[in-house]
């Protein structure tokens, strides 16, 4: 499960609500935690704390990591504990100015 809900999975409590949800369901979800604060791509979030609580991976789910000392610094975080990332690799700057025809 991506972390582009609302609210945005980014805290245990927020971890905690799915395990809850879960219950008797006939599926299980595998919550997928926000790399940054609000997936903005700017401030990380406590991934070792998100790890702990549950989370199995970590993306800003449909918005890339488009800062490379973001990514360096998400890299370098998740490495202690082999923690997974999953990136949309996108280049915002890129099409940011243009478009298709």
């Amino acid at each position: 499960m991506m972390p582009n809900t609302e609210p945005v999975t980014q805290h245990k409590n927020d971890l905690a609500r799915i395990r809850q949800t879960q219950g008797q369901q006939l599926v299980t979800l595998h919550p997928i935690a926000a790399v940054t604060k609000d997936t903005k791509g700017t401030e990380l979030n406590e991934m070792i704390d998100l790890h702990h609580a549950g989370a199995v991976a970590f993306s800003d789910g449909t918005e890339p990591l488009w800062h490379s000392d973001v990514l360096v610094k998400t890299l370098q975080y998740l490495q202690p504990f082999n923690g997974l990332l999953i990136n949309r690799p996108e280049d915002t700057m890129l099409t940011r100015f243009w478009h298709h025809e």
